[in-house]
């Protein structure tokens, strides 16, 4: 154990996840830290108060006031010199606040994000390490090489910040901050002036999607943020916020695989299939030594195809929806 031990906050911010969060918090009490330097703030959006012994525990009504929200509020709960946030639905690892912390050694550094690797369960949840949700997973672990690195990535699933931080910035409330690109946001604002680095020795474990609708929810969810912090932050169109960078456009290749089917049949289509499936393998190679099932490395490319349905849902739906849904929308954060 290290030994400088400065005081940390750890905020949690849960709605409607009770008994995930309770394991999330006895998770960071197992943790190799002295327990004295630790507080645990957990932030709870839920129809009754559930208090958790031990930690300092603040309610929220359910109002649906967002993401950015719930987080401002575990900070002005929080005392600590340094700001640690993590998520409901994780476990983390022991060292992983000791290998947080540490790296505030160095002066300069304001921000630390981790490494999320995924439960253990099938071979397809694994795959989300792979596709890199949350976090960045594999491919942030593979292009570190494993050692601490510059990031503007940073997530409030695994991430720490020193409190002088909140002192000049804070979560986004409002529009896709609400949603859930608050630490998007802010974590852009942070390192475009600061240090902020990458450390994959902080480890935790987040739990799969438990479906693979939820999955693509997922991803439609991301595309919709996305636009709109592209719409706010850039005051893009909805055509060129799509199709600003055509490579990058799922209904342009739905597109271009329908005209492959339309002019050649099946046998152009099923040429397009299996180029899709080895080129998707290909862009994942690097990662082959970091699976623990193989299995999973040879399902990534169906499991990408449906991620990428949900940002096709996604894209439809920027182009198509009123203003209205946008806000119905962020009701249902």
């Amino acid at each position: 154990m290290r030994d400088h031990h400065p005081f940390v906050s750890v905020i949690i911010c849960s709605k409607n996840r009770h008994d995930g969060l309770q394991k999330a918090v006895d998770s960071v009490r197992k943790c190799d830290y002295p327990p004295n330097k630790i507080e645990i703030v957990v932030v709870e959006e839920n129809e009754k108060p559930l208090p958790i012994e031990g930690v300092k525990y603040v309610y929220l009504p359910p109002k649906n006031l967002g993401l950015g929200y719930t987080h401002n509020r575990g900070v002005a709960n929080a005392a600590g010199e340094i700001i640690v946030f993590t998520d409901d639905d994780v476990i983390v690892s022991k060292e992983w606040l000791q290998e947080l912390v540490f790296i505030f050694e160095d002066p300069e550094v304001v921000g630390v994000a981790g490494l999320v690797r995924t439960q253990q369960g099938s071979a397809i949840s694994e795959t989300e390490e792979i596709l890199g949700l949350p976090g960045g997973g594999l491919k942030a672990l593979e292009r570190s090489g494993g050692n601490i690195v510059a990031t503007e990535l940073l997530s409030t699933c695994n991430l720490a910040y020193r409190r002088r931080v909140f002192d000049e910035f804070s979560f986004l409330e409002t529009s896709f901050g609400k949603f859930g690109g608050d630490d998007w946001f802010l974590g852009k604002q942070v390192s475009e002036k600061y240090k902020t680095v990458f450390n994959p020795k902080a480890v935790i474990y987040h739990k799969p999607k438990a479906t693979l609708g939820r999955l693509v929810h997922t991803y439609y969810r991301r595309q919709i943020t996305d636009y709109m912090g592209r719409r706010d932050l850039k005051s893009q169109s909805k055509a060129r916020a799509i199709f600003g960078k055509m490579h990058h456009c799922v209904i342009f290749r739905f597109a271009a695989a329908l005209l492959v089917l339309f002019f050649f049949k099946a046998g152009g289509f099923l040429f397009i299939c299996c180029l899709y499936y080895l080129l998707s393998l290909i862009s994942i190679s690097g990662l082959w030594r970091y699976v623990n099932s193989k299995k999973s490395f040879f399902l990534y490319p169906f499991i990408k195809f449906l991620s990428e349905l949900g940002i096709l849902k996604g894209e439809i739906m920027i182009l198509f929806a009123s203003e209205k849904e946008f806000d119905r929308i962020l009701e249902n954060y």
